[in-house]
């Protein structure tokens, strides 16, 4: 009949859970009334998880759902938040999602969200109309039409990557500018300080077959179309074969008769000054 009492202390990692008779608390005390009491202790293990972010800069890790800290085998829901400029790449155990479910059965488990940085270049597009295609495995295209003045595009990037510019049959590419010259693909990071500019220019319409007998006997075209086809062409200051060819394709036109003999068979070096006048000459 006398009162005792009884005292449960967890070891590390251990937390008391209850007493063999269903008592909660500790100390417990308690009435000596049977002859023989035994009360056992349970205890319960504690299992903690610590989230990290790879870089640090990349972005944060948290739970939307259960604690850091408690019983083992409870489950918790982790999200990993990328800061600007940077990407969600994985979990450290594969998982590709940025929320995702875990359970926390260890003493002391770690779960680490990978980030990357995520550059950025900003496309700027001018004239009637062109389109700048970001190549590469992913795909994005940035299209001026209806003679805006301007197109504005932002390409998010996982690294170098190139982008091409591709004027349509009313319109030709002049170069590149900003981020990028010339007028082959241009090559970009995305941390460039200057935008990457696409220019293009409108092109009147200009008989195929005219440009073809021009750059073989002179006399066709005038100054300023010869000039405008050497703009949208190679931009060597010379009307050439070049030229003409990249008038062809750019408005999927074709030589009539026999003027495609005629310039496959001509001379490598066929081409015009652009300022010159070739006098009439006999068809080759």
């Amino acid at each position: 009949g006398r009162s005792v009492t009884i005292t449960a202390t967890p070891g590390t990692g251990y937390r008391f859970g209850a007493w063999s008779d269903g008592g909660t608390a500790t100390p417990y005390t308690l009435v000596l009334n049977t002859t023989n009491l035994t009360l056992t202790p349970t205890f319960v293990q504690q299992c903690a998880l610590t989230l990290t972010a790879t870089p640090v800069a990349g972005g944060t890790t948290s739970l939307t759902a259960g604690s850091l800290t408690g019983d083992c085998g409870r489950s918790a829901t982790a999200l990993a938040a990328p800061n600007p400029g940077y990407g969600f790449t994985s979990w450290s155990d594969g998982s590709t999602s940025t929320t995702r479910p875990v359970v926390i059965n260890q003493a002391s488990q770690t779960l680490s969200a990978s980030f990357s940085r995520s550059l950025a270049v900003r496309v700027v597009l001018s004239g009637p109309s062109g389109r700048v295609l970001r190549l590469g495995p992913v795909s994005e295209s940035c299209t001026i039409a209806n003679a805006a003045t301007e197109a504005t595009c932002v390409f998010a990037l996982g690294g170098p990557d190139s982008l091409a510019a591709f004027a349509t049959a009313t319109s030709g590419f002049t170069g590149w500018t900003g981020a990028c010259s010339g007028r082959g693909n241009c090559v970009v990071r995305g941390d460039e300080t200057a935008e990457a500019r696409a220019t293009f220019i409108a092109v009147r319409s200009i008989v195929a077959d005219d440009a073809a007998r021009d750059l073989l006997f002179g006399r066709i075209l005038s100054l300023s179309d010869r000039e405008l086809l050497d703009r949208v062409g190679n931009g060597n200051g010379v009307y050439d074969l070049g030229d003409l060819l990249a008038h062809l394709e750019r408005t999927n036109q074709q030589l009539t008769g026999s003027l495609s003999t005629q310039i496959l068979t001509a001379p490598a070096a066929l081409s015009q000054q652009i300022g010159a006048s070739k006098p009439n000459q006999p068809t080759r």
